[in-house]
């Protein structure tokens, strides 16, 4: 922590270590275990440098691929628009079975894609 601001970095898969089920949040598969007595307040801004935004289906497998595409035979992608920390370019296709969906980057950013209220106690 610096100068009262917080930033997760990211892992080496650039998947998220993190997980939240319920009011539990996990990190790496495993629960946060709190040792010590804290009260702490504040929030916390999960940011992305890219927005991609869906533009449409077409036939056949065009590159480049989109960084949350990691099946070829599955839709992978969210639901538009979806964000990511990895450009892709200007356009990035998420490909399954025959066919593709097209998504276009959005210019503008960083975007802040959940923003959480937290109190550890």
């Amino acid at each position: 922590m610096s100068g009262g601001s917080w930033t997760c970095g990211s892992d080496a898969t650039g998947s998220s270590l993190w997980a939240q089920s319920g009011s539990n949040i996990y990190y790496n598969d495993g629960n946060v275990e709190v040792k010590e007595d804290i009260i702490t307040y504040g929030n916390i801004k999960i940011m992305r440098n890219y927005r991609y935004d869906y533009v449409g289906y077409s036939s056949g497998h065009t590159s480049p691929r989109c960084s949350c595409d990691t099946s070829s035979t599955e839709y992978d992608c969210d639901p538009s628009p979806f964000y990511t920390n990895i450009n892709s370019g200007s356009t990035c296709y998420d490909w399954w079975s025959n066919g593709q969906v097209r998504f276009t980057k959005a210019s503008g950013g960083p975007w802040v894609v959940e923003s959480l209220k937290y109190k550890f106690q």
